[in-house]
């Protein structure tokens, strides 16, 4: 009983443990370890409230537009 205990026990703790992760302290569990972050209440940059992996999302994202813009201007040129 108490393998399987212990076995729960970790398994929550990793699911806490990706919660904060993937979605940052200021978002995880509706905010609940907000207070333990440091970092300001509430901030009118979007993107500063996001989670590490959500901004390098965004920011890849952002890349390949720019990347897509440019080989659209350069193939347009072209032709």
């Amino acid at each position: 009983m108490s393998k399987a205990f212990g076995i729960l026990f970790i398994v929550g703790l990793l699911w806490v443990g990706l919660e904060i992760y993937n979605e940052g302290t200021q978002n995880a569990f509706g905010g609940v370890f907000a207070s333990l972050s440091g970092e300001p209440a509430s901030s009118d940059d979007e993107s500063a409230q996001l989670s590490t992996p959500k901004r390098a999302g965004r920011a890849w994202e952002q890349a390949q537009e720019k990347a897509n813009d440019r080989l659209e201007r350069q193939l347009g040129e072209g032709s």
